[in-house]
């Protein structure tokens, strides 16, 4: 079938390298980019299918063809924000996997769960694409190390009230996850200021 349709409303801005896109997608606050790896002017997308049978499997985001979506990052994984606009400091590298305690936004794993609500027919499933998108952020903060059960749960509920609302507003899945990311920031950040005393 032609798949390029359904991906529209998860479109972000392309760029040559993750800086330069993800300074793109900051600038349009898009939750999410693209990095044209091949120079060749196209998303070039990477599914599950792709890597089968690939010591990607299962993981088509570590594919060196795949170009997104990537979360949008607003700071490198040491800790350093993202200067756009100014000389481009600090790595190369792209976004970190996980949430590293402050509002990181998504990994691209967590992204990539979330669009698993798309279904074929073009109708989104929103509880489906939370779960996932959740139970993947979820892994991620136990490889970590910082997952704390009361402290997950409660900010999951923040993000599952978050999408409700965003829902009843008719927003677009985009949106709808972006406001899940910022509800789920919100709970941390003032779980972290209440264990400041």
């Amino acid at each position: 079938g032609d798949h390029d349709g359904d991906q529209g409303q998860f479109d972000g801005p392309m760029g040559p390298n993750f800086d330069q896109a993800n300074c793109m997608a900051l600038e349009d606050g898009a939750p999410a980019f693209w990095v044209d790896k091949n120079q060749n002017g196209e998303k070039d997308d990477v599914t599950m299918d792709d890597v089968a049978g690939t010591q990607y499997e299962g993981e088509p985001w570590r594919s060196p063809n795949y170009e997104g979506p990537y979360g949008t990052y607003d700071e490198y994984e040491d800790g350093t924000p993202v200067s756009c606009g100014g000389p481009q400091g600090g790595p190369q590298g792209g976004p970190q996997g996980g949430p590293q305690g402050g509002p990181e936004g998504p990994s691209p794993a967590v992204v990539q769960a979330w669009m698993s609500g798309m279904q074929d027919d073009g109708f989104f499933d929103f509880g489906k694409a939370f779960d996932a998108a959740e139970s993947t952020a979820k892994a991620e903060a136990q490889a970590a190390g910082e997952y704390d059960e009361a402290s997950w749960d409660e900010c999951a509920d923040a993000g599952r009230a978050a999408m409700e609302s965003a829902r009843d507003d008719n927003k677009s899945p985009q949106d709808v996850f972006q406001e899940i990311a910022l509800a789920v920031n919100a709970c941390g950040e003032a779980q972290q200021g209440a264990n400041q005393d």
